[in-house]
């Protein structure tokens, strides 16, 4: 369970203020192998979506960010990516924990708890994507959480035993470079297998947008990344990130 070249070249940093970040301060400098990996023990400014903060015990989790040049993906459908990568992280926690799923856009629960993040910048050029950082943080051996984010799960709280970071990478460097190859080859596979993860699929939940509480299902996602939900009424509502909440009832 190898990657041939996700991985194959890797930057491990005690500490940075955020992979991400420093990667892309690679990528400004000039062209970078695409599989480059730079893995930090310790962030001191982990970035998650929207500028929310990513915590993270040093050398407790996997946080690593991964350069790729995705000029297959037009700009339209640059979420193809997320669903891609969120496919293979979920595929990685499934190895350890069973039935992980992906809850829209592309963070990784098991069951209602969230053991993972992904953070992808996309760099653009005319109507195709030139540059891609998919920032990746992924709750190993922490369980205590001191954010006040509701959920926070990890391998070791969710099955008392403890991983070694290094291999868990590796695992996970074989399944982004296998999802990665799939969306090259057919996007139909990813669109269907992300649906298939899809936390809430198809099932009737309360959802909040706007101030308005409602019930819906979701029915799909977008290329794009909108949301597609179906009311009791049979009406179609579509929405982007931040403009629908997930609500618990």
């Amino acid at each position: 369970m190898i990657a041939k070249f996700i991985g194959k070249n890797t930057i491990k940093l005690d500490a940075v203020s955020s992979t991400n970040s420093y990667a892309l301060d690679l990528v400004k400098e000039g062209f970078v192998e695409e599989g480059l990996a730079i893995v930090a023990k310790y962030q001191t400014c982990g970035k998650g979506q929207q500028n929310n903060f990513w915590e993270s015990e040093k050398a407790k989790n996997l946080l690593l960010s991964i350069i790729f040049h995705p000029d297959f993906v037009r700009v339209e459908e640059q979420f193809l990516i997320s669903k891609a990568v969120s496919l293979a992280v979920a595929d990685f926690v499934s190895t350890k924990v069973g039935n992980a799923t992906i809850k829209w856009p592309n963070d990784i629960y098991v069951d209602d708890r969230k053991i993972s993040g992904i953070l992808i910048e996309n760099t653009l050029s005319g109507n195709l994507i030139s540059n891609t950082i998919v920032g990746i943080g992924l709750n190993i051996n922490q369980t205590n959480f001191i954010s006040d984010a509701p959920n926070p799960a990890s391998l070791k709280s969710l099955t008392k035993k403890t991983y070694n970071l290094d291999d868990c990478f590796k695992q996970l460097c074989f399944y982004i470079e296998k999802r990665y190859e799939e969306l090259k080859a057919d996007f139909n596979i990813t669109n269907s297998d992300y649906l298939k993860r899809l936390y809430r699929f198809n099932s009737f939940y309360s959802y909040k947008s706007k101030g308005e509480e409602f019930v819906a299902r979701i029915i799909g996602v977008e290329n794009n990344g909108e949301l597609i939900l179906e009311t009791k009424q049979q009406e179609i509502r579509k929405y982007f990130f931040k403009e629908v909440t997930f609500l618990q009832k």
